[in-house]
């Protein structure tokens, strides 16, 4: 894997959110809420597929005396223990998702790693969390959402970053957007999209007395390809200010499968 490409991409991704959390830590914003407005709930796990196991651990820098002043690490994530491949993916995206010193070239192997550079670098109030969950999962798929949540000293609150994780467990690969579309159907992927953002939109409008032309201007509607197969359609993550303000958390659009005949391979269709 290369993750010097890895890292620019993702760079390229994070850019503009990188500019925003510069602002916000000078000026401040509202609290962002638990659960993301017009969230699609989550799907009930179903014990099949792979088997997971817990991986948890909080650590403050050692030798650190004043545990209140002290940076902290916090890990929650999952391990495979029949796809020691996916547990190392996991570990592996969390890292390329995370911001504290991002534009540092140096290229971890693992969540451990990288813990030894943040003591080196992490101010007295910083702190980092990893969180890998599992958001659906079968026989064929494992689909994870990743989460990097992170703190700078002096900023006006936390951030995070969320991200999807399909997973092939047959070729022990993950599939992106662009692997589930039959060709030539992004454009009609992105229309469905837009279609599920104007209801989501809508609603918003509808509950919390928003004027739709100024959130529009300053929020408009975005493609994005952070998407998760679940039981019921595909779901499609934003992360805070893409849409919408930070108050609004992580959006949730969701695309049923009925909608999604011919332009998702059958592979990643409900069987009938």
């Amino acid at each position: 894997m290369n993750y010097f490409l890895l890292a620019s991409k993702q760079l390229q991704r994070w850019s503009s959110f990188l500019a925003i959390f510069a602002l916000i830590s000078l000026t401040g914003c509202g609290t962002a809420s638990d659960t993301s407005a017009g969230a699609t709930p989550v799907q009930p796990v179903i014990d099949i597929g792979l088997k997971a196991q817990p991986l948890k651990w909080s650590r403050t820098k050692p030798g650190c005396d004043d545990e209140n002043k002290c940076p902290n690490l916090t890990v929650d994530i999952l391990k495979f223990p029949e796809d020691a491949q996916l547990t190392k993916q996991i570990e592996q995206d969390l890292i390329m998702l995370n911001l504290f010193e991002s534009e540092q070239d140096t290229a971890f192997n693992s969540l451990l790693e990288y813990e030894q550079f943040f003591w080196e670098n992490a101010d007295a109030h910083d702190w980092s969390s990893f969180i890998a969950k599992i958001q659906y999962k079968n026989e064929r798929f494992t689909v994870l959402e990743l989460i990097n949540g992170i703190y700078f000293t002096g900023a006006a609150h936390g951030m995070s970053i969320t991200e999807f994780l399909n997973w092939d467990n047959d070729t022990q690969t993950p599939i992106a957007l662009e692997d589930m579309l039959e060709p030539n159907t992004e454009q009609q992927f992105y229309q469905l999209l837009a279609a599920a953002h104007q209801q989501w939109l809508t609603k918003t409008a509808e509950t919390d007395d928003i004027d739709l032309s100024a959130w529009l201007e300053m929020w408009p509607f975005q493609t994005n390809d952070n998407i998760a197969l679940t039981a019921t359609g595909i779901v499609v993550k934003y992360n805070s200010y893409a849409i919408g303000p930070y108050s609004f958390g992580h959006p949730e659009l969701h695309i049923p499968y009925a909608q999604l005949n011919s332009i998702l391979k059958p592979d990643y269709m409900p069987a009938p």
